[in-house]
């Protein structure tokens, strides 16, 4: 009987063990879908809005934040970095100057998806070139 018991309890534990492997897979996974995602919703900004704008993604660079509570800290002197979405309509004459547009999306930081699509249509055929900002938080 105690042989039996002592069996059970080692399938407990790799049963155990097994699931917590899963489990790290599982998240590790999690972060590599959010990142197909994003470059399928990036993707589909071509469909959405390619044919009345230009549209391309930057990564710009601004100063480092200047209220570090660590001023020692490393990395402190970096520069902020974020991704932006750029839209020029595409019926432009580049010899005249346009006006541009920051469009703060609303959500949360790095959500700029074809939701607001129609938004920029608009803007395109106003004229406006737009700059999305995809905020850090």
């Amino acid at each position: 009987m105690l042989f039996l018991m002592t069996g059970f309890s080692q399938d407990q534990q790799n049963d155990a063990a097994q699931i917590k492997k899963l489990e790290t897979k599982l998240e590790n996974m999690t972060h590599r879908f959010d990142r197909l995602e994003k470059m399928n919703e990036d993707l589909l900004w071509y469909q959405k809005v390619g044919d009345v704008a230009f549209i391309d993604k930057v990564y710009i660079t601004g100063p480092p934040n200047p209220h570090i509570k660590n001023p020692t800290a490393m990395g402190v002197d970096n520069p902020v970095k974020f991704w932006n979405y750029v839209f020029i309509p595409k019926n432009i004459d580049p010899s005249k100057k346009y006006p541009l547009l920051v469009f703060p999306h609303g959500g949360v930081h790095g959500d700029f998806t074809t939701y607001y699509q129609h938004i920029i249509r608009e803007m395109m055929a106003q004229g406006y070139i737009v700059i999305a900002p995809e905020y850090r938080g």
